[in-house]
């Protein structure tokens, strides 16, 4: 099996990966890339339903209440070392420009993933970085060579050599994209401990769920409360989705993580403001009382599916008038508006979650260097740590910060 000699040798061609290798300094370096797919970067054309969401437009100082806690102290360094308009103004050296969405969202307004990924790829060829694809990594060893500790790294068709060594395999989310979890393996064999993996950023199941056949409808300003053992454990309020087999949107995305099955979540349809609403509503049906009571529920910008998913809930008949409502119906009415509970039956897996949470433990990794503390000359970069944000191009921002900071200090 041929042996092949590198300085610095990355396994992963995600965004990380492409991007470490690409910010080194790399004169008289031999820089190689290991990819087990066929191409590079495939997640990352999934971002942002393939818009990419590249960033966001908070500032940077603002960042860090978006990450999960254990990563806010550890991520400082990186950020402001390479913020979210240092990646702007770097893929506008490539004629790319930008717009913030409604959501904060940073997205190219002249490109899509596709050719942000190429942008990348186009830069490793230029500073003739080698990617090797269709060769996924099996095995690494450190060996001494002429006095000298090397990494040695197995596949299927090489034995690769380096003094330094890159992982940035990413996750287990979308495994598809071949995000399998690789990394966590090779580094908990060099010793470094690994934070449990599980799905982050996924829809939300609900247990014989009652909404499936308005799936589709969305709700501007829900809210939902969740509660563990009659404990109050989060709330949120924002648009939601409703899906054929629960919830989903931005709000709930976000919480997924923090989540459990048989943790119970109580919805308002209408807004954060119960008791006004409720005050509204009774104001309405006294002085409307010949009109039909959907024409009323419609003044709340409720759909007329919902409206009418809503009133067979509460056992009232659809065409019903104002003035042909008992107090009863009114009542169940307000409280399956207002009050409606749900028992959560899981959150998505790692073939629907959008990220990871867990991986590769902070407290092992030098966070102004991305270097291992425990293996000289071992760098980490990328999903692969145990970093996971929100939704809103705080996990790309992570990825291209941990490479720059690493590729800096290689």
């Amino acid at each position: 099996m041929p042996n092949i000699f590198a300085d610095v040798l990355i396994i992963g061609a995600g965004p990380a990966g492409l991007f470490t290798a690409i910010n080194i300094e790399a004169k008289n370096r031999q820089i190689i890339i290991l990819e087990k797919n066929q191409c590079a970067g495939k997640k990352l054309l999934l971002t942002g339903n393939g818009k990419c969401n590249i960033t966001n437009s908070a500032a940077i100082s603002d960042f860090f209440d978006y990450y999960n806690h254990k990563a806010r102290k550890f991520i400082r360094k990186a950020l402001f070392n390479f913020d979210n308009i240092a990646l702007q103004n770097f893929f506008r050296n490539y004629d790319i420009e930008f717009y913030a969405d409604a959501d904060n969202r940073i997205i190219p307004k002249n490109a899509n993933a596709e050719k942000i990924r190429n942008i990348l790829i186009d830069c490793c060829k230029a500073k003739n970085i080698k990617i090797h694809y269709d060769e996924p990594a099996n095995k690494i060893e450190i060996i001494t060579q002429n006095a000298k500790k090397k990494f040695c790294v197995y596949t299927d068709k090489n034995i690769y050599f380096a003094d330094k060594l890159v992982l940035s395999t990413g996750g287990c989310s979308y495994p598809q994209t071949g995000s399998t979890g690789d990394g966590y393996k090779f580094a908990e064999a060099l010793g470094h401990a690994i934070i449990t993996p599980k799905p982050a950023l996924s829809q939300i199941f609900i247990k014989d769920f009652q909404l499936s056949d308005i799936a589709g409808s969305s709700l501007k300003t829900a809210r939902l409360i969740f509660f563990r053992a009659s404990k109050k454990i989060a709330e949120l309020t924002g648009e939601i989705l409703i899906t054929h087999k629960g919830l989903s949107g931005i709000p709930v995305i976000n919480i997924s993580r923090e989540i459990s099955s048989g943790d119970t979540i109580i919805i308002s349809f209408i807004d954060n403001q119960q008791l006004k609403f409720t005050n509204n509503f009774k104001q309405l049906l006294h002085t409307n009382q010949k009109k039909s009571l959907k024409s009323i529920l419609k003044k709340f910008e409720l759909s007329e599916r919902l409206i009418e998913k809503m009133l067979a809930l509460a056992s009232i008949k659809t065409d019903i008038l104002v003035y042909q409502i008992s107090k009863e119906e009114k009542e169940r009415l307000l409280k399956t508006l207002t009050h409606f509970e749900m028992t959560v039956l899981s959150s998505g897996d790692f073939n629907t979650a959008m990220i990871t949470a867990g991986g590769i433990a902070l407290n092992e990794i030098n966070p102004a260097t991305m270097e291992s503390l425990i293996i000289p000359n071992l760098y980490f970069a990328g999903e692969i740590l145990d970093i996971d944000g929100f939704s809103g191009g705080f996990n790309l921002q992570a990825a291209f910060s941990t490479a720059k900071l690493a590729a800096s200090n290689i």
